[in-house]
């Protein structure tokens, strides 16, 4: 009979544990900051010209936090310049759809 209750006290002490480890993890993952880059967190976001746009000659790079992505002008007659700070406004599948902010 011994036997038994010790086999209950070791389950009982594995279950608590168990739920307190599911606990802080959940916490954990709780905590974490969202991806900074992630398409949906970037819309909207400045980013600035490294590499003229130019819809026309099929060019442009953008920095965004600190990532460098292929760019393209969101009006196919603007061009931008190296340095100049736009705002984007979509993404389409690796490349930033940028413009001027108003």
């Amino acid at each position: 009979m011994e036997n038994g209750w010790v086999w209950i006290l070791v389950a009982s002490v594995a279950a608590v544990a168990l739920l307190l480890a599911t606990f802080f993890i959940i916490r954990k993952k709780r905590s974490l900051p969202k991806h900074a880059n992630t398409v949906d967190n970037i819309i909207g976001e400045k980013c600035v010209v490294i590499e003229k746009i130019d819809n026309f000659a099929g060019c442009g790079e953008a920095r965004v936090n600190g990532l460098v992505w292929s760019a393209r002008a969101a009006f196919e007659g603007d061009v931008y310049e190296v340095g100049e700070v736009l705002v984007i406004v979509a993404v389409e599948g690796v490349k930033l759809i940028c413009k001027k902010q108003i």
